[in-house]
């Protein structure tokens, strides 16, 4: 898992934009945020697959080749989620491996381990490669979203109704 955090010089712009999104409703603020994180997230997986190790794959006893290699590769992911209320919440985005045999093989490469295998720091090369970007990615999609929400939010287009017929724009 991917810790992202933006040093100072980024921060006051992405705060900005992110407090401007109180003014929008809580439903349509919360699905351009969470539409946001995952377009920067998917971004980050390309990087990390490039600094994933490629696989040798297994021997495959009928014709002598090795083959299947870079499941681990394949395993890496992105994930965007809300946690909160609609009220209070945050926008989560989390980049790795998905669980199971590749994560705990991605902890060990990462770190390695006393019988052998040296740390490799897939993950560390990763956030040195796609932080800065990434923050700049984030800004400027978070311009964009806005600009979508505020409209969506003026035209009425969303009225926040979901499939129980509950929600702000519901008919008494």
């Amino acid at each position: 898992m991917i810790r992202f955090e933006v040093g100072p010089e980024l921060s006051g712009g992405i705060d900005a934009l992110v407090k401007r999104f109180e003014a929008v409703p809580k439903y349509i603020a919360k699905k351009h945020l969470k539409a946001v994180m995952k377009r920067v997230m998917k971004a980050g997986v390309v990087v990390l697959k490039k600094n994933t190790p490629r696989g040798r794959g297994t021997l495959n006893a009928g014709t002598g080749r090795r083959g299947g290699g870079g499941a681990l590769r394949r395993a890496a992911t992105a994930i965007s989620r809300f946690k909160g209320t609609n009220k209070r919440g945050t926008v989560i985005g989390v980049l790795g491996y998905k669980y199971g045999v590749q994560s705990r093989k991605a902890i060990w490469l990462e770190h390695g381990t006393k019988t052998g295998i040296a740390p490799r720091r897939m993950v560390g090369r990763t956030m040195e490669v796609w932080r800065g970007p990434a923050a700049q990615r984030l800004e400027q999609e978070l311009k964009k979203a806005l600009e979508a929400a505020v409209k969506e939010a003026k035209a009425g287009i969303n009225p926040g109704v979901g499939k129980s017929g509950y929600g702000p724009g519901r008919r008494k």
